[in-house]
């Protein structure tokens, strides 16, 4: 991505913005935390549309971290200023306030001096770039990219030497940085329609670079990717070291190291193998396609599947994978020989419900040539977000089911027709179809495929851990379902019991039945709907 600092043209910019945005800006000398402007723009405000006493809107909107919290933090602010492309305000002139991923009469920050947090500076944050859930697929992960880390001297000595102190409780910020993977899917086809199957960088095919068939690594633009990112705060880095590091509890600069994703030569273009043919049409048909014409990957699951790497429950959901590498995957030089982003300062939304989302926000998604988002899902997930603070309901449809944990999938054909099993994925099994329609009350009918039999609520049946069944549809309290949207799935919940669908352990055994129990929140009673 350019950096626009001094030498930004604002020839075409639209003056209404600059003057809204930078009527406190130009008085800020030399550093923008160090004097208090005038307001340009307050922090956005909740409404008691429920009546109850209280602001509806009490997350806070993503504002920038001040210098000392990055020095304390082990990053070396001064360099994120210029070098990093850090959005504020620097000797006086903004960095960043347009381009991307802000689109035409768009700015990615406004100066607001609502914010309250000692640790945050004035500004606020409007470009809102969103993603996958790496371990789900769920559109829902929303994440503000505030500046990029272009090589290891951009932590602190102490954070980048192998024997420094690091922080305050001995550990270096890039050990930290180094287990949660934001995952950038680069364009592969060219303007020419060329294929090229490896990138322009240490982490490339010497051969096929040295043939010039490569891509660049330089820019992480949202105008450089074939689709949208995937960001895993539940995985550990990819050689698999780390520990048990937590995102919101350790990583408080909310860094990522980046690991960029590709087709290989076998994958995809001219020299494609039929077994990855045959695991890219699958990959095709479950997600769709990117700019590039390959298949979407949404999961960390869908990766593994095409790298021939799945590991535990994965092999659940995906029939046989290949035998070749379709895809590969890996992190560039931390010492910036490949001259692009190592590293994010670009924190996840940790709650983007009630005013998470700000009102003037704006959503930075993969876009197709005529500006319409690759993904419409994650462009909703946003808009129902900002509009309503919740995530989107489920629309009326033919799905399959997933558990969130163990990757089995509801089948309506059990040992006994009227029971509902756990299994792995059988594709193009109607018995793993299920068709959820809304009723007028706001509530579910979920029917199966092959059965035509509603999934139901043993009649007067209040117990937990009794087995759910299936039974002719009929309009009876006990075949109603509360299906409510979470981050990363669906809570399904019985209208009649008001108890939760349940896989009965994080790890069932394929031939498990569903039952209900009492809703927990835990992983066997989210289920993942597609």
């Amino acid at each position: 991505m350019k950096n626009t600092r001094g030498n930004h043209s604002w020839a075409g910019i639209n003056l209404f913005l600059l003057l809204l945005v930078l009527s406190s800006a130009t008085a800020i000398a030399p550093s923008a935390q160090a004097q208090t402007p005038s307001p340009a723009v307050q922090g956005p405000t909740g409404k008691d549309k429920d009546k109850k006493g209280d602001a509806d809107n009490f997350n806070s909107s993503p504002f920038d971290f001040n210098d000392n919290f990055y020095t304390a933090n082990g990053v070396d602010f001064e360099k994120l200023n210029v070098l990093g492309q850090r959005f504020g305000v620097f000797d006086g002139t903004p960095n960043r306030l347009t381009g991307p991923p802000a689109g035409p009469d768009q700015v990615n920050w406004v100066i607001d001096n609502s914010n309250t947090d000692p640790d945050r500076k004035n500004i606020r944050i409007l470009a809102t770039t969103g993603g996958y859930k790496d371990d789900t697929g769920s559109p829902t992960q929303f994440i503000n990219i505030i500046a990029f880390l272009n090589d290891q001297t951009f932590f602190t000595p102490d954070n980048q030497d192998p024997n420094g102190a690091g922080n305050a409780r001995g550990v270096r910020m890039q050990d930290i940085a180094g287990n949660f993977e934001a995952y950038v899917g680069l364009r592969q086809v060219g303007p020419d329609g060329v294929f090229h199957s490896t990138p322009c960088a240490s982490i490339g095919d010497p051969v096929l670079v040295a043939a010039g068939n490569c891509f660049s690594v330089q820019s992480v633009a949202t105008p450089n990717l074939r689709q949208d990112w995937r960001f895993s705060t539940n995985r550990t880095a990819i050689d698999g070291s780390g520990g048990n590091f937590s995102y919101n509890g350790d990583n408080l600069l909310g860094l990522w190291i980046i690991t960029y994703f590709w087709y290989s030569p076998a994958g995809f273009g001219p020299n494609q193998t039929p077994d990855c043919k045959v695991a890219l049409d699958f990959m095709a048909a479950r997600n769709g396609l990117t700019l590039d014409g390959t298949p979407l990957i949404k999961t960390g699951a869908e990766l593994h599947f095409l790298e021939n790497a799945l590991q535990g429950n994965e092999v659940n959901e995906f029939p046989a994978p290949p035998t070749n590498a379709c895809a590969k995957e890996g992190n560039i030089d931390f010492a910036g020989g490949d001259g692009g982003a190592v590293w994010l300062v670009c924190p996840s939304i940790p709650d983007p419900t009630r005013g998470g989302i700000a009102p003037d926000a704006f959503v930075d998604t993969v876009r197709q040539s005529d500006g319409t988002p690759l993904d419409p899902q994650v462009t909703a997930s946003f808009n129902c977000l900002q509009k309503n603070g919740q995530f989107c309901g489920l629309a009326n449809g033919t799905y399959m089911v997933k558990n969130q944990a163990s990757s089995l999938f509801w089948d309506g054909s059990g040992t006994a027709s009227t029971n509902v099993q756990l299994d792995a994925l059988n594709p193009g099994a109607a018995s793993q179809l299920w068709m959820f329609t809304a009723n007028p009350d706001g509530t579910f009918k979920i029917v199966n495929q092959a059965s035509g039999l509603a999934l139901t609520t043993p009649r007067y049946t209040e117990l937990s851990e009794a087995d759910l069944v299936q039974t002719r549809a009929n309009s009876d309290l006990d075949e109603r379902w509360i299906v409510t949207p979470l981050n990363n799935g669906f809570r399904i919940t019985s209208a009649a019991s008001r108890l939760a669908v349940d896989a009965t352990s994080p790890t069932p055994n394929p031939g498990t039945l569903i039952v209900q129990a009492t809703p927990t929140g835990d992983s066997e009673q989210v289920w993942v709907i597609h």
